[in-house]
């Protein structure tokens, strides 16, 4: 996982207590959103809004709420991330990039009960990922609860308030750890990249499972795959009743496993269970089946990116998520952030036995 220097989190914050008082929380400015991202140097993510062209939206009366990574947090952006915004499709990808971390209004949608959140949308149009916790308390909080921003597309806010670090005349802003790499930013990469092999999704018919998913350049999943020793079951030809269903993460999916767990995932038993979970055989005339460890899973339970392709010997779909749990970074929130291989452990034994070994 690429993070900015957690260090980076109280030189901000301080910034913040040091330029606008410590009398409220979160502090007010009268300025705008443009004036504080001046007041903060917060020069790197004004780079990326200017270059987008929706600098002069942070003028504007309205009412924002502004995602915005510290500075630190492109010096991490991840190679994969960093390729798409160096690559030839860099206006578009450098607007979606911008356009995830402006939301209009505030980061919840309307709520008629407030013990449920409802995310609000960026600016893309797609629904901002939030994990929040709400404190339910009905001694002190029976009619306005505390909600505790956990995680925002998987990053950490360096404060958990949905009021944001700093109001300011015109809006709020979140200062986050990262840059918010968002699902659609990610579907414009592959949207780019398939096409290139199965022209309108016809053409995967002529590759195995196994020629496909390194044809589009799945390489950690296919990595894991050969530590399973389970190439030929996605090489082999299949009859039509034994052709198996690949749910495939895309790369970017390992990139939100913690740096401490990754090493993990090359532990003896614990790639073969892995790859596994991603293999399903379904239930006749049904998008629901078991995985080939024999756990039972529903279509539902499935963050697609893109699919369903056909190969000569199954069908593959690409995935956002894999099918564990989410992962939030940062010390302190072992609470809320489980790695890969404690979901695998909690699910299959022979996980918790790999660790072990």
């Amino acid at each position: 996982m690429f993070v900015a220097n957690p260090a980076a989190d109280g030189v901000y914050l301080n910034k913040i207590r040091k330029e606008f008082g410590y009398d409220r929380f979160p502090p007010r400015c009268p300025k705008t959103l443009y004036d504080v991202l001046d007041l903060l140097k917060l020069t790197k993510f004004k780079e990326l809004l200017g270059e987008a062209g929706l600098l002069d939206l942070l003028k504007l009366p309205g009412n924002i709420t502004l995602l915005v990574p510290i500075n630190e947090a492109f010096d991490a952006l991840s190679p994969l991330t960093l390729a798409e915004l160096e690559g030839p499709n860099r206006a578009k990808r450098i607007s979606t990039l911008a356009r995830s971390h402006i939301v209009f209004g505030s980061l919840f949608a309307d709520q008629t009960d407030k013990t449920v959140i409802q995310p609000n949308i960026d600016m893309n149009g797609e629904r901002v990922d939030l994990d929040v916790t709400i404190a339910l308390n009905p001694k002190f909080y029976s009619t306005n609860p505390l909600y505790f921003v956990n995680a925002i597309h998987g990053v950490r806010p360096l404060e958990p308030s949905p009021m944001g670090s700093v109001q300011a005349s015109n809006g709020r802003i979140i200062l986050v750890r990262r840059a918010l790499v968002s699902k659609i930013f990610v579907q414009q990469k592959y949207a780019d990249v398939w096409p290139q092999f199965f022209k309108n999704g016809e053409e995967s018919k002529k590759y195995t499972t196994w020629e496909a998913l390194n044809a589009v350049g799945l390489t950690k999943f296919c990595k894991l795959v050969e530590r399973a020793g389970m190439v030929d079951l996605l090489q082999a030809p299949a009859e039509k009743a034994n052709k198996l269903n690949v749910w495939a993460p895309i790369d970017e999916v390992f990139e939100k496993i913690s740096a401490a767990a990754l090493p993990e995932l090359e532990r003896d038993g614990v790639p073969e269970i892995f790859v596994k979970r991603h293999i399903l055989k379904f239930e006749k005339g049904s998008m629901n089946g078991a995985d080939l460890l024999g756990k039972s899973l529903t279509y539902d339970d499935i963050d697609i990116l893109a699919g369903k392709f056909k190969s000569s010997n199954g069908n593959f779909w690409f995935l956002f998520k894999s099918l564990s749990h989410y992962y939030v970074d940062g010390v302190g929130w072992l609470l809320l952030a489980r790695t890969e291989l404690q979901s695998l452990a909690d699910l299959y034994p022979e996980a918790a036995l790999a660790k072990a070994g």
